[in-house]
């Protein structure tokens, strides 16, 4: 007998750079440490993003959820 599991409602947002970068400076995010690895990029990685990112190309997704203390904790992507 399959088991079925329920898919929660989604709801996408976008933001920009300067939205992310603000929300982090007003400690938005929550990043926690329970479940995030360190960083794992090297340097040249990071190059290769920040050239992605003047370039404006697509970089990927940060995927988050809002928390009982109403900030948006990272559940993948912050290892970059």
């Amino acid at each position: 007998m399959k088991r079925r599991t329920s898919i929660p409602d989604l709801e996408l947002e976008q933001f920009t750079l300067s939205e992310l970068k603000e929300s982090f400076e007003n400690e938005d995010f929550y990043i926690n440490p329970d479940y995030q690895r360190g960083d794992i990029w090297k340097e040249t990685q990071r190059v290769e993003l920040i050239k992605s990112i003047h370039n404006q190309y697509s970089i990927g997704v940060l995927v988050h959820y809002i928390n009982d203390d109403g900030k948006y904790e990272i559940l993948d992507g912050q290892q970059r």
